[in-house]
């Protein structure tokens, strides 16, 4: 195996490690991260899939490293914690990559970082876990099976066995899936709870699954058959999905680079959130609020939708994140966007005689997001949600009470919870009892659907007025 410094493997490895540990300190969202490390394209990819990996699979890994340590992970040394983890989810979750070459590499980089006694660590961790595992790539088993204990799921079909119990009985189930998955407890019990144990299954790996790359073209000057073209042409594998409407990257690449996003052709969405869009269906010369728009990729399909025509009033209560929503619109070249600085919204919006579409995109937990959002699983706690509600129900408050008369009211969320989602529809309808819902929609995220491709989850669901301008 190749370990010397310019190998793009070694550096994508040497990109994760120094990624995850900023993460550690900084507690920022590794995607940003990574983002601001330079890197080529391959070591790039390469980084990203061991961070994110490594990041969903946290809890079980430490697990697994405190067994072939002897100790608990808070007393590995900080720096070099990362590195093992990231080395431990490739043995386990990554076995297309020989063993040998996961563990030299961790302890060429340990030694190169930290030295000779540092390496001798990773090396005697990484070794003790090598033998802890009996087949790198198994079939999964049925969860009710003895063998079950033994086998970290990683997709579907297969998983990790090992020549021991890393999990613990399958019942309860939630305790099970918790654990195999490195979810919160509360949640996948939640979620056996409401949708029975095969769709608790699916959802889990909907949540850890690597998300693909998707491209919603801007309507407004091109297709997704014309946009396939170009990035076939230019050596760019991509497929078209959902109904035609949006294209599935296979290459890895920046989005930033590929052919046509300086041109304003495309934004990067999912499917799910994608959809909300064409469920609020706005219409050429319509009046339309998005009251949370950042970052903006609902609001730019709807621009398109609407044709360039009408207006989309976009605001947000964070400034810097809005400048975001700009920026894209800008570079769409859409025009029928208006931009609502926090301080302006209640002279601008105030002023407005109509409103036939209010989205409420609020903000959520991201329970339906974690493949996207590896991080959010550290910090999901029931009173975290609550407070989540309580802002939800402030949002909606204040655009009711500034807006005019509101035709139709989208709130959507990425969360797969009950009270951000039904029930929060149930306050609004019994605070605001001239609305009448017309559709709700969940969506369970998807390690790949009936059509053929991933998704996220979340929630949606269409209200029609009109609606006074003043608070019950």
């Amino acid at each position: 195996m190749n370990t010397a410094p310019d190998n793009p493997q070694h550096k994508g490895r040497a990109v994760a490690w120094r990624a995850l540990t900023l993460h550690d300190r900084m507690h920022r969202p590794v995607q940003e991260i990574l983002e601001t490390l330079s890197c080529d394209r391959s070591s790039r990819a390469h980084a990203v899939d061991l961070v994110c990996g490594t990041v969903r699979n946290r809890r079980a890994l430490e697990r697994l490293l405190e067994l072939a340590s002897g100790r608990p992970a808070t007393r590995i040394a900080p720096r070099l914690r990362p590195l093992v983890q990231i080395a431990a989810y490739e043995l386990v979750y990554c076995p297309a990559t020989p063993d040998y070459a996961v563990v030299n590499e961790a302890v060429d980089l340990a030694h190169r970082r930290m030295g000779k006694r540092a390496a001798g660590f990773v090396n005697a961790v990484l070794r003790n876990l090598t033998r802890m595992i009996a087949e790198r790539s198994a079939p999964r088993p049925a969860a009710d099976a003895a063998e079950a204990r033994r086998v970290l799921p990683r997709s579907l079909g297969a998983g990790c066995r090992f020549t021991a119990d890393v999990l613990p009985p399958a019942e309860p189930l939630g305790a099970y899936l918790a654990a195999a998955f490195s979810l919160p407890e509360w949640l996948t019990g939640e979620w056996v709870r409401r949708w029975g144990p095969e769709a608790a299954w699916r959802v889990c790996f909907g949540s850890n699954r690597r998300p693909g790359v998707y491209l919603q073209p801007n309507t407004l000057k091109t297709s997704a058959e014309a946009l396939a073209a170009d990035l076939n042409k230019a050596g760019i594998a991509a497929g078209i999905v959902a109904e035609g409407r949006m294209l599935r990257l296979e290459s890895h690449v920046s989005v930033a680079q590929l052919p046509g996003y300086e041109e304003g052709l495309f934004t990067v969405q999912d499917p799910t959130a994608a959809d909300v869009a064409e469920i609020a269906a706005p219409q050429r010369g319509q009046v339309v609020v998005d009251w949370c728009a950042a970052p903006g990729g609902k609001t730019a399909r709807m621009a398109q939708l609407m044709e360039g025509g009408g207006a989309i009033w976009a605001c947000d209560v964070d400034a810097e994140r809005l400048a975001r929503v700009e920026a894209t619109c800008r570079r769409l070249g859409l025009a029928n966007v208006r931009i609502v600085r926090p301080a302006e919204r209640a002279a601008v919006l105030g002023k407005l005689e109509r409103v036939d579409v209010l989205l409420l995109d609020v903000p959520c937990s991201n329970t339906g997001v974690l493949a996207r959002r590896p991080e959010v699983r550290s910090r999901l706690r029931p009173e975290a949600v609550q407070r989540l509600v309580e802002t939800q129900r402030r949002l909606i408050d204040e655009a009711l009470s500034l807006l005019p008369a509101v035709g139709r009211i989208v709130y959507s969320t990425c969360s797969l919870l009950s009270a951000e989602n039904e029930q929060c529809v149930e306050w609004m309808l019994q605070r605001y009892p001239y609305f009448q819902v017309v559709s709700t929609r969940l969506t369970l995220p998807a390690a790949e659907s009936d059509a053929g491709f991933d998704h996220d989850g979340g929630g949606v669901a269409v209200l029609t007025g009109p609606a006074p301008s003043a608070n019950p």
